[in-house]
């Protein structure tokens, strides 16, 4: 999916939509005053767009027994949150672009402050082609907490917090906060470039469902990660 300039997704800019399709996928289910603080938009805006969003078929309503409705991306949510706004690249560039991502990857593995090691790497899409022309260089990461003990974990993300505001750091609402500690690592990784799209592995598990998955390991465990991929995945 490419996204074209100036398009237009439930009365919203089409990449603020897919932002938000970006930060809904990781989770079971998010609310509405989620989607309303990545939006940053008013509580009497929401529902509208909420609507838009299920008529269009980007998100649905998901039961996770409770007193609240959640919503989750469909796989034409998880189709926008993957799809390019970029220039085309050459496969020179590609190139370079991934021997780059992977010294990050070591740059960030190396950095004693991170919460998270990249445990797993993969590029996906049109890397793997022959296409001498490229849209943008996907890569599937998994991140795995440094810090075994699962009760320290939600001291350690506030300390995190405290640490980027006191370097000036603004967040704009708590959705902000709590993902700071994986966000700041995807920022190093993908350092400023457009062509570059990031995506947890879980994700690509749910792509493969809808159409073919090739993709090559360039760190982590070739089994585990096949497993985790599921078989319709194709690891090349």
């Amino acid at each position: 999916m490419n996204l074209r300039p100036g398009e237009q997704i439930a009365g919203y800019p089409a990449m603020q939509i897919r932002w938000l399709m970006r930060r809904v996928r990781p989770y079971r289910g998010v609310t509405a005053k989620f989607i309303t603080d990545v939006l940053k938009i008013g509580d009497d805006q929401v529902e509208p767009v909420i609507l838009q969003l299920i008529k269009l078929g980007y998100i649905q309503s998901v039961d996770l027994k409770d007193d609240r409705i959640w919503f989750t991306p469909t796989s034409l949510g998880v189709s926008l949150s993957l799809a390019s706004a970029a220039k085309r690249i050459t496969r020179k560039t590609a190139e370079r672009t991934v021997t780059e991502f992977m010294n990050r990857v070591n740059v960030a593995n190396a950095r004693e402050d991170f919460l998270f090691w990249i445990t797993s790497v993969v590029v996906y899409g049109s890397y793997l082609t022959d296409s001498e022309r490229l849209g943008d260089v996907d890569f599937g990461i998994e991140l795995t907490w440094r810090e075994a003990d699962e009760k320290k974990h939600h001291t350690l993300i506030w300390d995190r917090v405290h640490a980027a505001r006191s370097g000036g750091r603004h967040f704009a609402n708590i959705t902000d906060e709590v993902s700071w500690c994986q966000e700041e690592i995807l920022l190093l990784l993908k350092s400023r470039k457009r062509s570059i799209s990031i995506h947890h592995l879980v994700e690509l598990k749910e792509l493969a469902r809808e159409k073919p998955l090739r993709y090559r390991v360039l760190l982590g465990d070739r089994h585990a990660i096949a497993t985790q991929l599921g078989p319709l995945a194709t690891q090349v």
